[in-house]
């Protein structure tokens, strides 16, 4: 979890990169065929960190009806089977998901 943007101003959000698929014991690798879109993605990851939040007393109902009726939730996805053609390696993107906010990768 990164708590600052790129301004070093207040801006917590999560970086996630996923598998398409499983890595097996014998190194081999399953890949999964179903791709979500990046709504369903979202949809589900603002569910489960709105719930924590509410199970751990961090939040209030009221909050939750808050947060569910700005035009824009602060959840966002992106969904994609390859490393943008923008990234050299999959090590710049994970390189980037582990940088300190404000130094560059």
């Amino acid at each position: 979890m990164q708590s600052a943007g790129n301004l070093l101003d207040w801006h917590p959000h999560v970086h996630l990169l996923i598998s398409w698929g499983l890595f097996r014991r014998d190194g081999s690798f399953l890949p999964v065929e179903w791709t979500p879109d990046a709504e369903t993605v979202a949809r589900l990851f603002r569910h489960k960190v709105l719930r924590m939040l509410l199970e751990e007393g961090a939040i209030e109902e009221h909050v939750v009806g808050n947060l569910l009726a700005w035009p824009h939730t602060g959840f966002g996805g992106h969904v994609s089977r390859e490393i943008p053609a923008d990234a050299k390696t999959p090590n710049t993107v994970a390189r980037y998901m582990t940088q300190i906010p404000g130094t560059p990768y």
